[in-house]
């Protein structure tokens, strides 16, 4: 990360947040709620409410609650520690899209996991009102702050991947979830936010030390007064002179920065003493390491294009050899005969494969980072680097075939084809708009054959032919030759008819028609074929001269 990026937002996105409605309505929406909700019995099972309430301009607000009695004593008979999502009888099914390759599974606090799954109806009932609603803002303090969240959980895997608008979830004071924290000090009425998992453990844990245990495990969850704090929050005016660390010239701007946010919670204060203040600076140092790795990991994901530019130059070398390759039979066919013998040749033969590799290699990251996301869509590539990457595999996957083709190998498609080829490809039959298939409007020959496989199905084809012309062939392989071939007019055939290949197809040197040269001798020879087929009518009578 450059030195001009080391910088956190915590203490200005908490004067932001704090200074809006948002955490002041969700907490009415709780408030009221709260006052209006049961006393708690003992030996009775945990129960949720939920309340429902408009606000003109910043839309529906969802607020849950459990009883306010509830205590940590009561929340342990039921079970406070984590358990595995797939131990809980149709819980793992409605978070499936959370799973990753890297994290098939994971796990939840074990009271909010149960009080979510016997409350199963009315959540869905909820969700089915609300699933479409926007905007939308779910909140919950403590146990109803976790119900909260898996709720909103719940929604998001219904979003569809391009939706611009989603639910925002609000709690307070609930168990931990991945998201932004707003740390405050009551007695300093300051704030900070911070985001990156392992520092808010840390900070919470330091701030804890404010408690004795015993006073913590006689408290109920849900008695603080976040309305008060929040108002406290909301008239404070910072003044951070007192901690600011300008002076000190041996800490970088993000050390300085977490020092302050620090500093504006109440950690440095909680933390006097030898012992304190060596804690403090290794939690310090901790937290500000923590944040740049958070930073740069979050830039990767939120903005894998981010060295597209660069990209689109090695993309410009090949799109130089494709107008080039013309007179030599082709893109595909050039590349997998290469004639060319003069310096000049061999030097650009030479940087078309450097820029392949450097292609590859980036796409190779692109793909691995986009199916370890936590949605199996992978929403932030595919909303930006996916149509991108299609162009990626229909300019670079025909030089793989021809290199593979070209050593003498064969099935390629289910040998050879790398796999991010076939996730590039799985995941635009996915993005399609349903019902469309592959049907287009299209009048015109594309630029590039859209199935970026053709070539392997010519060449599976060609073998297929020689495989009936050899005469070696038993019995039961020339019948499966005969019946591919068959299915291979029809595959080609139908991008034809949706003008799905490139115009170099029908160059007289192509691969492609020579294909067709020895099929149509084929026929003749051997027979077995039906009379007549729509891509020999189309051949036969050369129709593919008027084919642009």
């Amino acid at each position: 990360m450059s030195q001009s990026c080391k910088f956190s937002s915590g203490l200005e996105l908490a004067n932001l947040v704090v200074n809006s409605e948002l955490l002041h309505r969700s907490w009415d929406a709780i408030s009221d709620l709260e006052k209006r909700s049961c006393t708690h019995v003992p030996d009775l099972p945990l129960s949720v409410e939920y309340k429902e309430c408009e606000h003109p301009g910043m839309g529906t607000i969802v607020a849950f609650a459990c009883p306010s009695s509830v205590n940590v004593q009561q929340l342990e008979r039921v079970g406070t520690d984590l358990v595995s999502a797939d131990e809980i009888a149709g819980f793992f099914s409605m978070f499936d899209f959370v799973r990753t390759k890297v994290n098939p599974s994971f796990s939840v606090h074990k009271a909010a996991a149960s009080l979510f799954s016997s409350h199963i109806h009315l959540l869905s009932l909820l969700k089915e009102k609300h699933g479409n609603s926007s905007p939308l803002i779910i909140t919950g303090q403590s146990m109803g702050g976790s119900i909260a969240s898996l709720f909103t959980l719940w929604l998001l895997g219904d979003i569809p991947t391009k939706a611009t608008k989603r639910p925002l979830c609000v709690t307070f004071g609930s168990p931990l979830l991945v998201g932004t924290f707003l740390f405050c000090s009551e007695r300093d009425g300051d704030s900070a936010c911070f985001e990156e998992p392992r520092s808010v453990v840390q900070l919470m844990l330091a701030m804890s030390s404010e408690l004795e245990e015993e006073q913590r495990q006689k408290r109920n969850l849900q008695n603080v007064d976040y309305g008060l704090i929040l108002e406290r929050l909301k008239h404070y005016n910072p003044v951070r002179k007192e901690y600011s660390p300008l002076h000190q010239s041996n800490i970088n701007p993000l050390e300085a920065e977490t020092m302050i946010q620090l500093a504006a919670i109440g950690v440095k204060r909680l933390q006097q003493g030898n012992q304190g203040n060596h804690m403090t600076t290794s939690l310090i140092a901790n937290v500000a390491s923590w944040t740049e790795d958070y930073l740069t990991q979050r830039r990767n994901i939120f903005d894998p294009t981010k060295k597209l530019n660069d990209i689109k130059i090695d993309m410009t070398y090949l799109e130089w050899y494709k107008k080039v390759s013309i007179e030599q039979g082709g893109y595909y066919d050039s590349y997998k005969l290469w004639r060319w013998k003069s310096r000049d040749e061999i030097k650009s033969r030479h940087e078309i494969m450097k820029r392949k590799r450097i292609l590859t290699r980036y796409w190779r990251g692109i793909v691995d980072e986009a199916e370890q996301m936590p949605q199996k869509e992978g929403w932030a590539f595919r909303t930006r680097g996916l149509y991108a990457g299609t162009n990626y595999r229909r300019m670079v996957e025909p030089l793989d075939i021809a290199e593979y083709y070209g050593e003498g190998k064969k099935d390629y498609l289910t040998q050879g084809r790398p796999k991010h080829y076939r996730l590039l490809e799985q995941w635009l039959n996915e993005d399609k708009q349903p019902g469309t298939g592959n049907r287009n409007s299209r009048s015109k020959a594309c630029s590039l054959t859209e199935d970026s496989c053709f070539w392997a199905h010519v060449e599976e084809a060609t073998l297929c032919c020689n495989a009936l012309k050899d005469g070696q062939s038993s019995l039961k392989d020339r019948e499966t030759s005969r019946k591919r071939l068959v299915e291979f007019e029809q595959y080609a055939m139908d991008l034809i008819n949706n003008y799905s290949v490139s115009v170099e197809v029908f160059l007289e040197q192509s691969s492609f028609m020579q294909w067709w040269n020895g099929y149509s001798e084929l026929i003749d020879l051997i027979g077995g074929f039906l009379c007549q087929s729509p891509l020999r009518d189309f051949m036969k009578n050369k129709r593919y001269r008027n084919y642009a």
